[in-house]
C-alpha cells in the first residue's frame, strides 16, 4: 500500500512538472512552474513604468535587450479594465512580459502628449517596440490565449 501511494505521489509530481514544461515551451515561458489563468496576479502593472519619457523607456528596454510594450489605457475604459482583470492578470502573460519586455503603462488622460505622439486614439491599444522601432500594435480587448499567441509571434 505504501509503495503504491509513493508511486502515485511521484507520478503526480512528475506529471505536474512535465505539464509545466510543456506549457512553458508552448507559451514561450522559460519556467517549470505550472501556470494557469486560475492563479491571477493581484496587481499586473506593479512593475510597469508609469511615468517618464517614452524615449527613456525605449533606451532602458534596449539596454536590457527586451521589448517595450506600451499599454494605452484609461480608468474609464471598460474593455481596458476587463483586459487588466483577464489578460494582464493571467500568470502566463505576466511571466512572458516579465522575461521578455518592459511594460509602460500609459494612461492616455494623464499623458496626452505621449498618446498623441503614438497616435493612440482607440483603447485599449498595445504598441510594441524593439529599440525605437515600432514592430506591431493591436487595438481592442484581447483574451489571454490570443494575446499570448500574438506576443509569441513578435
Amino acid at each position: 500500500m505504501l509503495k503504491h501511494s509513493l508511486f502515485t505521489l511521484a507520478t503526480t509530481i512528475l506529471t505536474g512538472i512535465l505539464a509545466g514544461m510543456m506549457l512553458a515551451l508552448v507559451t514561450g515561458c522559460a519556467t517549470t512552474e505550472t501556470v494557469t489563468s486560475a492563479e491571477p496576479i493581484d496587481d499586473p502593472f506593479r512593475n510597469a513604468i508609469r511615468s517618464g519619457s517614452l524615449s527613456e523607456a525605449q533606451t532602458q528596454a534596449e539596454m536590457d535587450d527586451r521589448l517595450l510594450i506600451v499599454v494605452g489605457t484609461a480608468d474609464w475604459c471598460g474593455p481596458c479594465r476587463q483586459m487588466k482583470a483577464d489578460t494582464w492578470a493571467d500568470r502566463r502573460v505576466h511571466n512572458w512580459t516579465n522575461r521578455r519586455a518592459l511594460v509602460y503603462y500609459l494612461d492616455i488622460d494623464e499623458h496626452r502628449d505621449i498618446a498623441r505622439s503614438l497616435e493612440i486614439s482607440s483603447i485599449p491599444q498595445i504598441v510594441v517596440f524593439r529599440g525605437d522601432r515600432e514592430i506591431d500594435r493591436v487595438v481592442g480587448y484581447r483574451a489571454p490565449d490570443p494575446f499570448l499567441e500574438w506576443l509569441g509571434e513578435l
